[in-house]
C-alpha cells in the first residue's frame, strides 16, 4: 500500500501542468461532494407522504388494517394521511430540499428535541389511544342511528408514554398513574392542574402507579427545563381509557401493525368505524381525506405538516379534505397555492364531518 502512493506520489510530479491541475479539481470536488453527503445539519425536513385505510369489516376486507368492525358494511374510501419526516440531513440533501416549495423545515436540536427512537415510542403511544378514542366516539355517534350499537369504557389514569433522560420521577413508560399525593386522577387536565402546584427540584412526590398489572407507590422530583425555564416531570402522559369488550356491539379487533404513527389520524379513523357500523354509506362514493385529532368530546384537534398533507391528498385525488379549525387557514392557502380541485372544509367537532356529509347526501 505504501509503494502504491510512492508512486502515485512521482507519477503525479512527472506529470504536465495541466494533468496536475485536472487532478486537483477532480480531487477538490471529490471532498466537496463527500462532505455534502457526509455532514449532517440539525435540521428536521417534513416531506409529503401517504395515505392509508385503517378501517376493515366482513364486507370491506383490507389489508394492514388497524381496527376490524365485525359488520357487513362497507367503509368505503377514508383515508388518513401522513407526512415524512427526517432528523439531521445531509448538507446535500438540505440544498436539494430547499428547492422543493412543498417542502418545510424545522429546527432540531439533538439535546433536547425528541430522537428518532423516542418519536417512534411516543407516536406508537399516541396511535393507541388515537384508535381508543376514536373508537367510543364513532360507537356513541353510530348509537344515535341505531340504537343496538353499544360501548362502555372507563378511565384508568395517566398514561407515561415517554420518560426523559434526566427525569427524576422514578417513572416508567407504561405506568398508568391513579393518584397524585393520594388525590384519584379523574383526568388529564387534573393531573396537569395538580402537577403544576409543585414549582421546585426538592418537594418529593407520591405518585400511585399501575405498573405490570400491580398497584405500587413511587416518589417522584422534578428536575429544571431549561426549554420551559421550569421544573417538570420529565415524562410525556396521556389520557388512557380502556373498553369493555364484554359489552361492546358490534365486536372490533384492534390489530397494531400501523402503517403509520402519532395521533394526527383520530378524525378519519373515526369516520371509517362510524361508516363500518351504520347501514348507510355516508361517503356517497367520495374519496374522503383528513386529518386531525381526536378527543373524547369528539373535538378535531391540532396538527404538524398540514401544508404537506394538502400536498399528499391532490396527489391520492380526493374529493374533500377534513381539517380542524387551528390548522384550517394554512390548509387552505396551501390547498389555493398548489390548486388543488377538492374543497377545504373545517370542521371542530366530529358531528360537524357527519352534518357535512348528510348534506351531500341529500343533495
Amino acid at each position: 500500500m505504501i509503494q502504491f502512493f510512492k508512486d502515485l506520489n512521482d507519477g503525479f510530479k512527472k506529470s504536465k501542468l495541466s494533468r496536475k491541475i485536472l487532478y486537483i479539481s477532480l480531487m477538490f470536488i471529490y471532498v466537496v461532494l463527500k462532505l455534502l453527503v457526509t455532514v449532517k445539519v440539525n435540521v428536521e425536513v417534513i416531506t409529503p407522504g401517504g395515505v392509508n385505510a385503517y378501517v376493515s369489516t366482513n364486507e370491506d376486507l383490507k389489508q394492514s388494517v388497524s381496527v376490524y368492525v365485525d359488520t357487513n358494511n362497507d367503509v368505503g374510501e377514508i383515508f388518513t394521511v401522513g407526512v415524512h419526516t427526517h432528523k439531521r440531513i445531509s448538507v446535500y440533501q438540505y440544498l436539494i430540499s430547499k428547492i422543493n416549495k412543498d417542502i418545510d423545515f424545522n429546527d432540531y436540536d439533538p439535546k433536547t428535541d425528541l430522537s428518532r427512537d423516542e418519536d417512534i415510542q411516543l407516536g406508537k403511544k399516541s396511535k393507541d389511544q388515537s384508535i381508543i378514542n376514536a373508537l367510543i366516539v364513532a360507537y356513541n355517534e353510530a348509537k344515535k342511528v341505531n340504537e343496538e350499537i353499544n360501548i362502555d369504557y372507563e378511565y384508568e389514569g395517566v398514561l407515561v408514554a415517554l420518560v426523559q433522560n434526566n427525569s427524576k420521577a422514578n417513572l416508567k413508560p407504561d405506568d398508568v398513574i391513579t393518584h397524585f399525593n393520594d388525590e384519584k386522577i379523574e383526568s388529564l387536565s387534573q393531573f396537569s392542574s395538580l402537577n403544576s402546584t409543585i414549582t421546585d427540584a426538592n418537594t418529593s412526590i407520591k405518585l400511585t402507579v399501575i405498573r405490570d398489572g400491580k398497584t405500587l407507590d413511587v416518589y417522584a422530583k422534578k428536575v429544571f427545563s431549561e426549554e420551559t425555564n421550569s421544573y417538570i416531570l420529565g415524562v410525556t402522559v396521556m389520557d388512557k381509557y380502556t373498553i369493555d369488550k364484554e359489552t361492546v356491539f358490534p365486536n372490533f379487533e384492534i390489530h397494531q401493525n400501523y402503517s403509520s404513527i402519532g395521533g394526527s389520524g383520530g378524525a378519519m379513523t373515526t369516520l371509517a368505524i362510524y361508516n363500518a357500523l351504520i347501514e348507510e354509506d355516508i361517503t356517497n362514493g367520495k374519496r374522503i381525506i383528513g386529518t386531525g385529532t381526536i378527543s373524547l368530546d369528539g373535538k378535531i384537534g391540532k396538527i404538524g405538516g398540514v401544508s404537506q398533507k394538502i400536498v399528499t391528498a391532490k396527489l391520492f385525488a380526493a374529493d374533500v379534505f377534513f381539517v380542524g379549525p387551528e390548522d384550517y387557514e394554512e390548509a387552505k392557502a396551501k390547498a389555493e397555492e398548489i390548486k388543488a380541485e377538492f374543497p377545504v372544509v373545517k370542521v371542530e367537532t366530529f358531528s360537524q364531518i357527519i352534518e357535512y356529509l348528510q348534506g351531500d347526501i341529500n343533495g
